[in-house]
C-alpha cells in the first residue's frame, strides 16, 4: 500500500495530461487536404497515442492490473469481437474496406484496454476529469450555438450545422448525450464555483441538443435523463441533504435552456424556421408517417429514408443470418436489396454508406454471430454498472455509476438511429466510460496482472492500428488531390492520380462510396483513352459491384467508342441498382436511339424531368417520328393512302371506296378491319405531333386519348355497320363515330385525324 501512495500522485497528473492530449486529438484534429477530414488522421493519432499509452503503462511504478470476473469477460468478448472483424475479411466482396473497418475495431479496443488498465488512477481524479469533460461540454455547446447562428467561420465542413467538432449534427447529438451526464456529475459533487460551471455547462449543452435537431439524441438524453432521474430516487436515502439540493436545480437549469434558446431565436432572425423544424421533428417522434407515405418536410423525408434504409438492411440481413457480407461491406451489397439511391428521399447520384442502426450495421456485416457479441458486451456493461450501483456506499461512488448507468442507456437508444462507433472522439469517450464502469469492487476471484503485459499487448495492437491508419490516411490525401483535379478539369492530371492512388496499400472507396478504379475510369474516358478506361472500369465493378454509378460509367465508356448495343447491358444494371437515376436513363434512351429501337428509346427518356435534360429533346421528337413512320410502314390503309395520291395520276375520290372494300378483304373480319383503321389514323396523328415538335407531355396526352379511343372502340357489337361507314365515307362519317365513342375533351382527336391521306 506504501509503494502505491508513494507512486500514484506522480503517474495521477501525467496520466491525466495525456488523456487530455488523447481528448483533444481524437476530437479537434482536421486534416483539410485529406477526402474525409476527421476519420483517418484521426485514427492515425489515436493510434500513435496509444504507443505512447503503452509506454506510459510500462513506466507506471507499482501499478497493478486488477481484473474482475466480469471484466475478464468483457475482455475476452471484446477479442472475440475483433477476431469475428478480422475472420470476416475472408468473405468479403471488398476485403480494404473489411480491413479498415476491423482497424476501427481494433482502435475501440484498444481504447477500452488502455482505460480499463488505468482506471484506478483515474478515479483517484475523478473531480479533475470530470472539469476536463465540462469544459470540452462546454466548448463545444457554445461551438455549436455559434455554428447555428452563423456567428463563426470555425473551418469544419457541414451540410447543415450545427456540427461541432463532427462535420455531421447527428454526431453532435451522440457526442452530447456522453458529455451532459458528466456536466451534472460537476454540478453534484464540484466545488461552488465548479458547480456553477457544471450548471452552466448542462444548459449549454441542452441548447446545442436542441438546436442540433436530431431526433435520436433527444430521445437517447431522455432516457439518459430518465434513468438518472429515476436511480437518484432509489437512492435518495443516501445522498446528502446538499446533494439533493442541487439534484433540484437540475430541471431549473433545464428550464432556463430552454428559455435561452427562445431568446436566441429572438435575436437571431431564424426563429421561424427553426420553430417549424423543431415542431416538425417532435411531431415525427409521435407520429411516424407511413413508409408509403409522401413527405411533406425535412423531418418525414428523413423518417422515410431511415424506414427504406431498416426496411432493406433487414432483408440483406436476412439473406446472410451467420456470417453477414462482412466487415465495412454493408455499402457494397445494399444496393441489391434496397437501391443506391432510395426515391423521393436523397440525391440520386449518391451511393449509402451506412443503415443508421449500429445494430443493423453490425447483424449485417457481421451476421447474427456479430450481433450477439456487440450485445453480450452491452450486457455485461450494464450488468457491471448497476453491480457497482448497489455496492457503492459513497456519495461519489453512488453519482459516478449512475451517471455511468445513465450514459450508457442513452448510447444504447443512439445507436438504433446514429453510427456514433464510426468517429474516434466518440470511441474515444465511450471507452473512457466504460474503463471507469468495469473497474469494481476486488472480489476473491479478482486477477491481477503486470503492468508490462498489458503495454506489450496495448502496443503491439496499437502498432499495427498505426500502420494500417497510416496507409488509410495517405489514400485518403491523395484521394483529395484526385478530386481537386477533377473538379477543375485536370484530366491528364487527375489521370496521373488516380493511378498512383490505385498502387497505394488499403485505399478504401471515397465517401461517396465510388473506388479509387472509377475514377482512373473516368478520369481515362475524358482523355479519350476508351480502351484503358474500360479496362479500368472493370477494377473498379470488382471493388463495388453494387454500384450504378460504375456500370453507368462503363457504359458511358462503350457509348463513346459508339458500342451502343454492348452498352445496354450495364445501363440495365444500373438501372436495376438505382430504377430512377437520371444519367443511365439518358444514356440507356440514347443507346435505343442509335440501335433504331425507337419505342424503347421514347419510353425511357420520356422518365426524364425534360426541364433539366432539354438536350434529349431533339432525341425524343426524332425517335418519336420514326417510331410512327415504322408502324405506319406496315399498314394497309397507310400504304393505300398514299398510293392513291401519288402523282402523276392520284385516284378521283369517288373511286376511294372501291379501294377501301379491296383492302377490308385482306383483313380476318369487320373489327380487325375497323380496328386498324382507327389505329393507322391515330398513328398518323401522333406522327404528326411528334413532327410538329409538340412537347413530349401533349403528345403523351394525346396518345392517352387514342388509347381511351381503341379501348371504346373494341367495346363496339356492330362492327358490319361502323365498316360500312368507314368504307362509305370515312372522312365524315368516321369523325360523327370518333364524337359517339369519347368523351367531350377527346372529340378534337377527329380534327387531328382527318388530313390523312386515305
Amino acid at each position: 500500500m506504501a509503494s502505491k501512495q508513494k507512486h500514484t500522485p506522480k503517474s495521477s497528473p501525467l496520466l491525466i495530461g495525456w488523456v487530455v492530449v488523447g481528448l483533444f486529438i481524437s476530437g479537434f484534429i482536421v486534416d483539410p487536404a485529406a477526402r474525409e477530414p476527421f476519420l483517418p488522421i484521426r485514427q492515425l493519432l489515436i493510434a500513435l497515442w496509444l504507443v505512447g499509452g503503452a509506454v506510459l503503462v510500462f513506466r507506471v511504478p507499482g501499478l497493478k492490473v486488477a481484473l474482475p470476473p466480469v471484466t475478464r469477460l468483457f475482455i475476452g468478448l471484446s477479442l472475440a469481437f475483433l477476431g469475428w472483424n478480422i475472420l470476416s475479411i475472408s468473405w468479403s466482396i471488398n476485403p480494404t474496406e473489411a480491413v479498415l473497418a476491423s482497424n476501427r475495431v481494433l482502435l475501440q479496443v484498444s481504447l477500452c484496454a488502455f482505460f480499463i488498465i488505468t482506471a484506478p488512477l483515474l478515479l483517484e481524479r475523478l473531480g479533475l476529469l470530470a472539469r476536463i469533460l465540462a469544459v470540452y461540454l462546454c466548448f463545444l455547446s457554445v461551438l455549436s450555438i455559434l455554428q447555428y447562428l452563423g456567428w463563426t467561420n470555425f473551418p469544419i465542413e457541414s451540410s447543415s450545422p450545427p456540427a461541432g467538432l463532427s462535420g455531421n449534427r447527428n454526431l453532435l447529438g451522440s457526442i452530447l448525450v456522453i458529455l451532459l451526464p458528466w456536466a451534472l456529475y460537476l454540478f453534484f459533487l464540484g466545488q461552488r464555483y465548479w458547480s456553477i460551471a457544471g450548471l452552466i455547462g448542462l444548459g449549454a449543452g441542452v441548447i446545442a441538443l436542441l438546436l442540433s435537431q436530431t431526433r435520436s439524441a433527444w430521445v437517447a438524453s431522455f432516457v439518459a435523463f430518465s434513468a438518472i432521474q429515476i436511480l437518484l430516487m432509489l437512492r435518495r436515502s443516501t445522498l446528502s441533504p446538499e446533494l439533493k439540493a442541487r439534484w433540484k436545480l437540475v430541471n431549473l437549469s433545464v428550464a432556463g435552456a430552454v428559455v435561452m434558446l427562445a431568446g436566441l431565436l429572438a435575436i437571431s432572425g431564424q426563429g421561424n424556421q427553426l420553430k417549424n423544424n423543431l415542431l416538425n421533428r417532435f411531431s415525427t417522434l409521435v407520429q411516424v408517417p407511413d413508409v408509403d407515405d409522401q413527405a411533406e418536410n425535412e423531418a418525414e423525408r428523413n423518417i422515410l429514408d431511415r424506414l427504406h434504409l431498416w426496411q432493406h438492411t433487414t432483408e440483406l440481413i436476412k439473406d446472410h443470418p451467420v456470417k453477414g457480407v462482412g466487415a465495412g461491406n454493408w455499402k457494397v451489397r445494399f444496393p441489391e436489396y434496397g437501391g443506391s439511391s432510395a426515391p423521393r428521399f436523397e440525391e440520386k447520384d449518391k451511393l449509402r454508406v451506412r443503415p443508421h442502426n449500429e445494430y443493423l450495421s453490425i447483424a449485417s456485416e457481421l451476421g447474427l454471430v456479430g450481433l450477439a457479441l456487440f450485445v453480450l458486451l452491452l450486457a455485461t456493461l450494464a450488468y457491471q454498472s448497476f453491480q457497482l450501483l448497489l455496492k457503492a456506499r459513497t456519495e461519489q461512488g453512488i453519482i459516478l455509476n449512475i451517471l455511468l448507468i445513465g450514459v450508457g442507456l442513452g448510447l444504447a437508444v443512439d445507436f438504433l438511429f446514429s453510427f456514433p462507433l464510426e468517429r474516434m472522439s466518440h470511441s474515444y469517450l465511450i471507452a473512457l466510460n466504460i474503463g471507469l464502469a468495469l473497474q469494481g469492487s476486488k472480489s476473491s476471484s479478482t486477477r491481477k496482472a503486470r503492468p508490462g503485459v498489458w503495454a506489450v499487448l496495448l502496443g503491439l495492437g496499437a502498432l499495427a492500428a498505426l500502420a494500417i491508419s497510416y496507409y488509410n490516411w495517405q489514400a485518403n490525401r491523395s484521394f483529395h488531390q484526385l478530386l481537386r483535379a477533377e473538379v477543375s478539369g485536370q484530366w491528364d492530371k487527375a489521370v496521373s492520380i488516380s493511378l498512383e492512388t490505385e498502387q497505394m496499400p488499403l485505399t478504401s472507396l471515397d465517401p461517396l462510396g465510388d473506388p479509387v478504379e472509377w475514377h482512373s475510369a473516368n478520369a481515362l474516358k475524358q482523355v479519350g483513352k476508351s480502351e484503358a478506361a474500360l479496362e479500368k472500369i472493370e477494377d473498379a465493378i470488382e471493388a463495388h459491384p453494387n454500384s450504378h454509378r460504375i456500370w453507368n460509367t462503363k457504359a458511358a465508356i462503350m457509348i463513346q467508342e459508339e458500342q451502343f448495343q454492348e452498352a445496354i447491358e450495364p445501363l440495365n444494371r444500373a438501372l436495376t441498382l438505382a430504377s430512377d437515376y437520371e444519367p443511365a436513363l439518358s444514356n440507356l434512351g440514347y443507346a435505343f436511339y442509335r440501335t433504331d429501337q425507337f419505342e424503347a428509346a421514347v419510353t425511357t427518356l420520356l422518365k426524364l424531368d425534360l426541364e433539366k435534360h432539354a438536350k434529349v429533346l431533339p432525341v425524343i421528337w426524332d425517335a418519336g417520328q420514326r417510331m410512327e413512320r415504322s408502324w405506319l410502314g406496315s399498314s394497309p390503309f397507310y400504304q393505300a393512302g398514299l398510293n392513291a395520291l401519288k402523282p402523276p395520276t392520284p385516284l378521283p375520290m369517288v373511286q376511294w371506296p372501291a379501294q377501301m372494300r379491296q383492302l377490308q378483304h385482306q383483313f380476318e373480319s369487320e373489327k380487325a378491319f375497323v380496328v386498324q383503321y382507327f389505329e393507322t389514323l391515330g398513328h398518323y396523328a401522333m406522327l404528326k405531333a411528334w413532327s410538329e415538335k409538340q412537347p413530349p407531355e401533349a403528345v403523351m396526352g394525346l396518345n392517352a386519348a387514342l388509347q381511351e379511343l381503341y379501348e371504346n372502340l373494341a367495346q363496339q357489337e356492330d362492327y358490319a355497320a361502323l365498316a360500312d361507314r368507314v368504307i362509305q365515307n370515312h372522312h365524315t362519317a368516321t369523325l360523327q363515330k370518333i364524337r359517339q365513342l369519347t368523351k367531350d375533351e377527346i372529340i378534337t382527336v377527329g380534327a387531328v385525324l382527318v388530313p390523312l391521306p386515305i
